[in-house]
């Protein structure tokens, strides 16, 4: 029991960074999940997401703008850099978004670069004013943001330093890289460690959505439930539990979870189906980036 407790509490992966509030009118600093990958759309054109070009792990390698296509190269997540700012390191590389060679000149290119801390790769995340939960501005620690030059939403547009604007080529959307959900679940009254197993082991099915699997073509079993990727324990209940030891009867109390809010990767399949008279294909793809394609023959009567 005492095993179960302490793997769940270890598994507590919900950690915010809540960033100071910015000097401008009107804005507020937005919190994001640390350790989660994002897409940075930006308001041009939800097709256009920040990418680093051509995939490239060296330094010095551009950023720009180009069509969302699910690879690391488009993928960030945000990091704590120290009183109050953070840095957005890309997945495929591991690299910083960085202001070429440290200058604060208004349309200063924005590369990659190893992690070195330095105020060329700190940034502050916020609200931006009109827009939705999850659109933001970018603003490094000179007080300029990052821009996509010309407010032009075509592949391989460069992204720059620019002084604040107002307009949309400084307003990006964080779209997660997994769609998360949250499910809460109270366990109600137990008096038992196996009442509680068994509350606990019903409320991770029903939070994963179990009963959703089904049979692939190849007769393989598959399942587009939830993923549970973090718990929060939000309130515990106290019981007695009694056992007997060399005869004698010994009464404990053990503390266990009784509300517990789950974190879940939620699937999101999309399916195309074609046939070309000959073969019949089915693409499923999934807002985690997960992709699976099937094809089969499709026998075809000939016509004498």
């Amino acid at each position: 029991m005492k095993t179960r407790v302490v793997r769940i509490i270890s598994f507590i992966l919900l950690i915010t960074l809540t960033l100071t509030t910015i000097n401008i009118q009107n804005a507020f600093a937005y919190t994001i999940t640390l350790g989660d990958y994002y897409y940075l759309q930006s308001a041009l054109n939800s097709n256009m997401v920040i990418d680093v070009k051509g995939g490239s792990k060296k330094d010095g390698a551009n950023i720009q703008l180009y069509k969302r296509n699910g690879t690391d190269a488009q993928l960030f997540r945000i990091a704590r850099s120290g009183k109050g700012y953070c840095a957005i390191i890309n997945k495929g590389s591991n690299k910083a978004i960085d202001i070429s060679g440290g200058n604060t000149r208004t349309g200063t290119n924005i590369q990659q670069w190893s992690q070195n801390g330095t105020d060329a790769q700190k940034w502050k995340l916020y609200n931006a004013p009109g827009y939705s939960d999850g659109y933001i501005c970018i603003m490094n620690k000179c007080g300029k943001y990052v821009d996509v030059c010309g407010g032009v939403s075509k592949n391989g547009t460069n992204i720059h330093l620019w002084d604040e604007n107002d307009t949309k080529a400084q307003i990006f959307k964080l779209v997660p890289y997994v769609q998360t959900i949250y499910k809460t679940y109270s366990l109600n009254s137990f008096n038992s460690i196996d009442q509680w197993k068994k509350k606990m082991q019903a409320a991770e099915r029903s939070a994963m959505g179990i009963s959703s699997g089904y049979y692939d073509m190849n007769g393989s079993y598959r399942s587009n439930t939830n993923m549970i990727t973090g718990i929060t324990i939000l309130s515990y209940r106290t019981i007695k539990v009694s056992y007997y030891k060399f005869g004698k009867k010994i009464t404990k109390t053990v503390k266990l979870p009784s509300k517990i809010r789950f974190k879940l990767h939620k699937h999101e399949y999309q399916k195309i189906v074609w046939f070309d008279f000959t073969n019949l294909s089915l693409t499923e793809t999934c807002s985690c980036g997960a992709r699976f394609n099937y094809t089969w023959e499709v026998p075809y009567p000939e016509i004498n």
